[in-house]
C-alpha cells in the first residue's frame, strides 16, 4: 500500500510541471483565430509569475485479483517565480554547469503544496497528508502527516532539505547523475549531442490533433486533444527518445525494435484526453483536465499478471484536474514556523532509503 501512495505522490508532483510545459502551438485543423487564441494562452502561461491552484486526482483499477483499487488525492498549492521560468531550450556544457543553473532557478522559486491522499484496496484503507514548501532553495516537509507512509510513528513537525547542497552531493557521489538533462528539456541523451530530444520537440511532434469544443460558460474557450498512446511509438522523435532511454537504463542488450511493439500492445487503443479551458479575457489557463482509460490486452495481461484470469481484463481509469486562480497574485509563501531540523544529505538518505519507506 505504501508503494502505491508513493507512486501517486510522485505522479502528482510531476504532473503540474508536465501539464504546464510550453511547446509551440499544435494547431492541427483549428481555424486561424482558434490557433491564435491557443498560442496566446501558451504565451500568457509561460510569462506567469505566480498562481494558486487546486488539484483533484482519481485512479480506479479493477480485476487486479479479488479487490478493486481506489485512490483519491485532493489538494491545493501556489507558486511564485521571481525570475524567468525554466528554459527548455538551454544546453549545458557539463553536470556542474547544470547544477549551478538549477541552484539559481531554485533560489528564484517558492512553492507550496497541501495534499491529502487515500488509497483503498478492498476494505484496507491507508491515508497520508502531504505538506510541502519550497523557500530559498530549501524544501520543507511536514513529517507528521507522513508517519504511516514512512513507517515511523516518532516523526512529527517540519523538517527541511537544503536542495542546492543535496544536488551537489549527488553529483559528488555520481559525476554522471544528471547526464540525461544536459540539453535542458532533454528526455534522453548521454552527452547532450547527437540524438538529443527536447520536451518541446517531443510535444510538438507527437501530440494528437486538437479541436475546439463547446462550453456552457461565457468567457471560456475549451480545446480538447485526443492522443492515441500507441501513436507515440510510431513517431520517430518519441521512438528515438524511448530507444535511447531504454539503452541507458537497461543496457545495450535490450532490443528497442522488440520493445516498441510490445509497448504498443500494452497501451492498445487507449487514448489520453486533455482538455484546456482558457479565459479569453487574459488568455490564462482556467483549468486542465487529463483522463486516461487503459484496458490491458489479454496477451499483455497474461505476461504481467499470469495468476489473473484473462476473461476479466485488467482495467485502469485515471483522471486529473488542475484548476488555476490568483494569476500573478498568489498568496505569499513563507518558511514554516518551528522547523525542527534542516536535513543534510546523510540524514535524508537514512530517512528515505532505510527501507521503512518501501
Amino acid at each position: 500500500m505504501r508503494k502505491i501512495l508513493l507512486l501517486v505522490i510522485v505522479v502528482i508532483l510531476l504532473l503540474p510541471g508536465a501539464a504546464s510545459a510550453q511547446a509551440d502551438a499544435n494547431c492541427g485543423t483549428l481555424t486561424p483565430a482558434d490557433c491564435t487564441l491557443l498560442a496566446a494562452s501558451q504565451t500568457a502561461m509561460a510569462g506567469l509569475k505566480s498562481a494558486a491552484f487546486d488539484l483533484h486526482f482519481t485512479l480506479h483499477a479493477e480485476n487486479l485479483g479479488t479487490e478493486d483499487v481506489e485512490i483519491l488525492a485532493i489538494g491545493s498549492g501556489a507558486y511564485h517565480l521571481d525570475a524567468r521560468a525554466w528554459n527548455n531550450r538551454l544546453s549545458f556544457a557539463n553536470n556542474r554547469v547544470l547544477v549551478r543553473y538549477l541552484a539559481q532557478y531554485l533560489s528564484d522559486v517558492s512553492a507550496s503544496l497541501n495534499l491529502t491522499i487515500s488509497a483503498q484496496i478492498g476494505s484496507d484503507v491507508e491515508a497520508a497528508a502531504l505538506q510541502m514548501r519550497l523557500v530559498d532553495s530549501v524544501g520543507y516537509f511536514n513529517f507528521g502527516g507522513l508517519r504511516s507512509l514512512l513507517g515511523d510513528s516518532t516523526l512529527s513537525g517540519w523538517g527541511g532539505l537544503q536542495l542546492e547542497a543535496f544536488l551537489r552531493l549527488m553529483l559528488d557521489q555520481d559525476p554522471h547523475v544528471f547526464d540525461g538533462y544536459l540539453s535542458g528539456g532533454v528526455l534522453s541523451s548521454g552527452s547532450g549531442t547527437g540524438s538529443a530530444v527536447t520536451t518541446d520537440s517531443l510535444l510538438t511532434a507527437s501530440l494528437g490533433d486538437v479541436r475546439r469544443v463547446k462550453t456552457a460558460e461565457s468567457g471560456i474557450a475549451a480545446f480538447e486533444t485526443r492522443i492515441k498512446l500507441s501513436d507515440f511509438f510510431d513517431d520517430p522523435v518519441f521512438a528515438a527518445a524511448f530507444s535511447e532511454q531504454l539503452e541507458q537504463s537497461a543496457g545495450t542488450g535490450v532490443n528497442a525494435e522488440t520493445m516498441i511493439p510490445l509497448m504498443q500492445m500494452l497501451v492498445g487503443d487507449s487514448e489520453l484526453v486533455m482538455q484546456q479551458r482558457i479565459r479569453v479575457s487574459d488568455y490564462y489557463l482556467d483549468s486542465l483536465d487529463l483522463s486516461y482509460d487503459l484496458q490491458l490486452a489479454r496477451f499483455v495481461q497474461s505476461m504481467m499478471f499470469p495468476d489473473l484470469p484473462t476473461d476479466q481484463p485488467v482495467h485502469f481509469d485515471f483522471n486529473y484536474n488542475l484548476a488555476y486562480d490568483h494569476f500573478n497574485d498568489a498568496p505569499s509563501i513563507s518558511i514554516p514556523d518551528n522547523v525542527l531540523d534542516i536535513l543534510d544529505y546523510a540524514k535524508f538518505q537514512r530517512l528515505f532509503s532505510g527501507g521503512s519507506l518501501l
